[in-house]
């Protein structure tokens, strides 16, 4: 036994032939530009490891948009399928070619007119030529011939169903997507003093919740995602959402206007895997956060006057994320921790989009949002708490982007 292993591997490595089943660096595919309309061509793959050599038993799925591949035969690592291109067929087809382990490769061919079908046969043989014209005989005319019988009907072929469009493979699903969504909710907002409120509004103030009805905020919401190409581990989040809304209560007179400002920069990182042609892939996030919250001061006795205005919250925002491309539906959703001047935890909220490609660079999507912030306020000067501020918001969004 002992002599017979490097015999063995000797073997192998004359025969230039890889490990069965080793994992492939690349697909060398081997197929014709063109292509007449119902005609056959053969379509030929060998999966190569890290040295170059061709691996037998590597599992290679064939895909097409136009027409359908026969059974996949292997020989000594080199993989062979007979693509049947439908009569009625034009255009380009885009041809894939798979691996188990994740690798693919792409090609294209041209698909020409079909080549003109042969005359049918006449009854009577092959027609004469027609000959040269001469000079009048004194002979008598022949007898005329019979008149040949009508040519048979020729059947009219039934209309080939078009194949279905044969999903992205691996690795070719969009690098980035931009889209512009009009955002609606319902918002609620709640001003709690405390003991020792100081220059802030004395009186429970409250909008929402089980405390009568929401706001309900309108506006805007841009996002772009983005990953890497050379680099699909990596990517980056923006996103900005701006809604108005207005107060109206008996404290003070008049309405308090507000505008919901949320702003998200985010580097992302993820892990991407594979399940036949469909992308999953679970990550995490972390960046920049921007928002507001309404703050009131001022008193409730004769001659004083409420008067509000927008505390800051820039800060940090960490957590979870996963998402999905299948086919021509995508989808992502999130949870976010966020932290006040990057320390102070004081915010949730939970993000999902789902979205339709219905043209190759055009899409459309839903997404929901809810959040939910808490804020205590202390004197600077003395460190008492003055008064805690809480809101809440569900929104949903819908837009349309385009995709590259």
């Amino acid at each position: 036994m002992v002599t017979l292993f490097p015999v063995a591997v000797a073997a192998a490595t004359a025969a230039g032939l890889a490990a069965p089943g080793a994992t492939p660096a690349m697909i060398d595919l081997t197929v014709p530009t063109t292509t007449p309309a119902g005609g056959t061509l053969v379509v030929t793959a060998t999966p190569l490891d890290a040295t170059g050599k061709a691996i037998p038993g590597a599992g290679l799925e064939f895909f097409t948009n136009i027409g359908s591949f026969g059974p996949v035969t292997e020989k000594s690592g080199v993989y062979s399928a007979t693509l049947t291109v439908p009569k009625d067929a034009t255009g380009v087809a885009k041809l894939s070619v798979v691996s188990e382990a994740g690798p693919s490769q792409l090609a294209k061919v041209t698909i020409g007119a079909a080549a003109p079908a042969p005359a049918p046969a006449s009854p009577w043989g092959a027609a004469p030529t027609e000959p040269a014209p001469a000079a009048p005989a004194t002979v008598a005319a022949p007898p005329p011939a019979p008149a040949a019988p009508p040519a048979p009907a020729t059947p009219v072929p039934e209309a080939t169903p078009k194949p279905p469009k044969a999903p992205a493979p691996a690795g070719e699903h969009p690098w980035l997507r931009a889209r512009a969504s009009a955002a609606l909710g319902a918002y609620s907002y709640e001003h709690r003093p405390s003991d020792t409120p100081g220059d802030l509004l004395p009186a429970t103030l409250s909008l929402g919740g089980g405390n009568g009805g929401a706001a309900k905020p309108v506006g805007f919401e841009v996002d772009a995602r983005a990953w890497l190409p050379s680099l699909p581990y990596l990517g980056a989040h923006v996103q900005a959402r701006s809604q108005h809304y207005s107060i109206a209560t008996s404290v003070f007179d008049g309405k308090a206007e507000d505008w919901l400002t949320d702003i998200r920069v985010d580097l992302n990182g993820r892990y991407p895997f594979a399940v036949g042609a469909d992308e999953f892939w679970v990550g995490a996030k972390a960046g920049f956060r921007y928002s507001d919250i309404l703050l009131f001061e001022g008193c409730l006795t004769n001659g004083c006057t409420v008067t509000y205005s927008q505390v800051a919250l820039p800060g940090l925002g960490v957590g979870p994320e996963v998402g999905a491309e299948i086919g021509p539906l995508f989808f992502t959703a999130a949870y976010e921790l966020d932290l006040a001047n990057f320390t102070t935890p004081y915010a949730s909220a939970i993000d999902a989009n789902i979205g339709y490609s219905f043209l190759e660079h055009v899409f459309a999507d839903v997404g929901f949002g809810w959040n939910q912030r808490t804020l205590l306020l202390q004197s600077a000067d003395t460190g008492e708490d003055r008064a805690e501020l809480s809101d809440g918001a569900l929104m949903i969004d819908l837009g349309v982007g385009v995709a590259f």
